[in-house]
């Protein structure tokens, strides 16, 4: 387990570094064609790459527990992707964020008023 985490969070951490704006953003400049999800822009995708040379230099587990490890790793960042997108596309923030402004809009709206109820349904 602590293996899956480790090369998990390693991948997902050298991807957010291979962003425009960051340390290594640079490596947006070359081109790769199809090769670019699978090296830089894709964390998912790239788990077999990095997460197999990370896995065989400091681990030596075997066939059955390198892949045992580097699929649940593939997976974990399947779920930190949803959870924490690119800052291209940061849609869960936004949508995140709209919540929290919605109820801040509603508690300072309501301040000082009586908060009215409604019954649904009847």
């Amino acid at each position: 387990m602590t293996h899956i985490l480790t090369i998990s969070l390693f991948v997902f951490a050298l991807h957010y570094c291979m962003q425009e704006g960051e340390i290594f953003g640079k490596v947006q400049w070359i081109k790769l064609g199809k090769l670019s999800d699978p090296l830089r822009d894709c964390p998912v995708c790239m788990v077999p790459w990095y997460g197999s040379i990370i896995y065989w230099v400091f681990y030596h587990g075997g066939l059955g527990n390198f892949v045992l490890t580097i699929i649940p790793a593939m997976g974990l960042n399947a779920v930190l992707v949803k959870l924490f997108p690119d800052k291209e596309s940061p849609t869960l923030h936004k949508e995140l964020k709209d919540i929290a402004d919605a109820i801040k809009y509603e508690q300072t709206t309501t301040i000082g008023k009586p908060i009215i109820h409604k019954r649904v349904g009847k």
